[in-house]
């Protein structure tokens, strides 16, 4: 459950306002997830809103040709769809910076009343994000429906913390606008950034931060997951702690290996892996993520991950 937007991806670096060539992708923390497990030969479904205008005709077209369930997508007539632009190495050499239009989308009037309790039949595992909590009250309200159903049916739910600073102003508002799930969800995946700004200081030790981070506020959760970009990945089972190199790549946009991670985990998760795979996994798949510009694009099937371990960028190039 989560917002797809349209994104519109600069071709070269530098400000907007010298920028005259996009191109477009279609993006959003939780559809990449709903994209990269179907990839991986789980089938999901997207619990979301867009406008009935070209750009969410857009998202529903790419959706069922990527073989997601859409039948739980609301068609607003009312507000659109959202949207929003990747700035390239600028101001910070070699990054990117997200500037969104989304304030009146139609995900945004997602209301409590729009989930259903059918909606949930025969799932096993719900995952949304700390972004979908931030947004607005009407859609906070509409995902606790949704983790309640959850709860009320036993379904696994999963949830990243995702924090973004343009949409929580401190640290207060974070933990109360996503308590309920950090208290009632059996997989949660973070990372030192968020991890930083719930304890509101830089953490020297990811490992005390992220135990710190269970006994105070995840006291139901079975599996915590710490994504830490280059320096690699790491997730805690309730006994112990698995650790994951990152793989090296020639990075062009790292917008969306976060989801890429979540995605290729879950998967394995929901294949009865063990921890140890699924961060291997979920490290190939955000690695591949980084390689080209957009989201999903060059999230992974089984053989592609496979290739890769077998191939040049694969043992020999770990960090």
């Amino acid at each position: 459950m989560g917002e797809i937007m349209i994104q519109f991806n600069s071709t070269i670096t530098g400000p907007l306002r010298h920028v005259n060539y996009f191109e477009k992708h279609i993006a959003g923390s939780e559809g990449n997830v709903a994209i990269g497990v179907k990839r991986l030969g789980i089938d999901s479904a997207v619990l979301t809103a867009v406008g009935e205008d070209e750009f969410g005709k857009n998202i529903l077209m790419i959706l069922k040709a990527e073989g997601v369930n859409t039948s739980l997508v609301k068609i607003d007539d009312s507000h659109p769809t959202g949207i929003y632009f990747i700035q390239r190495g600028y101001p910070i050499p070699e990054h990117v910076e997200v500037i969104y239009y989304r304030k009146d989308s139609a995900f945004n009037y997602l209301t409590e009343e729009d989930i259903k309790g059918e909606f949930f039949e025969d799932i096993n595992l719900f995952h949304t994000s700390g972004i979908s909590l931030s947004l607005s009250e009407k859609v906070r309200k509409a995902c606790e429906r949704a983790l309640g159903i959850c709860l009320d049916n036993e379904i696994t739910v999963s949830f990243d913390t995702n924090i973004r600073r343009k949409l929580l102003k401190s640290r207060k508002e974070a933990i109360e606008k996503l308590k309920p799930f950090l208290e009632n969800s059996r997989i949660i995946f973070t990372g030192k950034g968020d991890l930083e700004f719930i304890f509101g200081s830089e953490i020297e030790n990811v490992e005390k931060a992220a135990e710190k981070f269970l006994k105070e506020y995840c006291k139901n959760c079975e599996i915590l997951v710490i994504k830490m970009g280059a320096n690699g990945s790491m997730a805690w089972n309730g006994k112990n702690w698995y650790r994951q190199s990152s793989f090296k790549v020639n990075v062009v946009d790292e917008v969306g290996a976060g989801d890429a991670f979540d995605a290729a985990f879950l998967a394995c998760y929901l294949k009865e892996e063990d921890i140890q795979n699924c961060l291997k996994m979920g490290s190939v798949a955000g690695a591949l993520v980084t390689t080209t510009r957009g989201d999903y694009e060059a999230f992974p099937g089984e053989e592609e991950i496979h290739a890769f371990l077998n191939g040049v960028h694969g043992k020999e190039h770990l960090r």
